[in-house]
């Protein structure tokens, strides 16, 4: 289990833990093929919640411990299944050690602790994640060869929104004094983003975007808004936040 993992010998505990409590869950033929949960606990066990032993995760951090700014998950590895609880036993790579939580999505085609976990992935997996939300399964194995950020296709979307309501205010003002407003300009440093809202094939790089967010397409097709390219080094917004 370890050299699959690609995990330290120190996690042996762990993998120890999580190889009993699997084999628990497996029928033997040494008692008419039953499973040693059900001869214990008299029901069938659920592997619905069953996942691959050191496999990445995505820990969602709590609202309430976070700051605006501040990203929604955790990279971390899975070690195992808490005792007294449905909650899952985590590796948190940032600080370095176990927590639980039922709060996580698995990549369970990533493994170790040399797996390559980028800021980019974390927000992707982010976006699944609601502070309410229960356990589940994520796919992630497009997830390292995407060029555009999900979390920029929507920064995008509330931008636009934010941008519609200011032009149209601007609009009102300026029509009292007989003049005719400009057109509303929202300039973009990713060309990626900007291709996605001309493309009307909703292709793998959107198809695990909320629908909502599509708005997009629709409003620069009429001409509602436009989209233009500026380098991110003259972004004065871009500039802000790295001071």
């Amino acid at each position: 289990m370890l050299h699959h993992a690609k995990l330290d010998k120190c996690f042996w505990a762990e993998a120890a833990m999580t190889a009993i409590y699997v084999k628990n869950r497996l029928p033997s033929p040494k008692v008419e093929h039953k499973t040693p949960f059900e001869i214990v606990y008299k029901s069938k066990p659920s592997v619905k919640h069953m996942r691959v032993f050191g496999c990445q995760t995505y820990i969602l951090t709590p609202k309430e411990k976070r700051r605006k700014w501040d990203p929604k998950a955790r990279a971390g590895l899975f070690l195992g299944y808490e005792e007294v609880s449905k909650a899952y036993r985590l590796y948190d790579i940032e600080a370095g050690q176990v927590v639980v939580s039922r709060d996580v999505n698995f990549d369970e085609s990533a493994f170790g602790l040399s797996a390559h976990t980028s800021g980019e992935d974390v927000d992707d997996a982010a976006l699944d994640l609601d502070d309410n939300d229960g356990p589940r399964q994520t796919s992630f194995k497009q997830a390292g060869k995407r060029k555009s950020r999900p979390t920029e296709y929507i920064a995008l979307s509330l931008a636009i929104q934010e941008g519609k309501w200011i032009h149209r205010l601007l609009c009102e003002i300026l029509a009292a004094a007989n003049e005719t407003g400009p057109e509303l300009m929202i300039r973009e440093d990713n060309q990626s983003c900007i291709k996605m809202t001309k493309n009307p094939v909703n292709h793998g790089r959107a198809k695990h975007i909320d629908i909502k967010y599509h708005h997009i397409r629709d409003e620069v097709k009429r001409g509602e808004v436009k989209l233009e390219y500026c380098k991110t080094s003259v972004m004065l917004a871009e500039k802000a936040l790295v001071a």
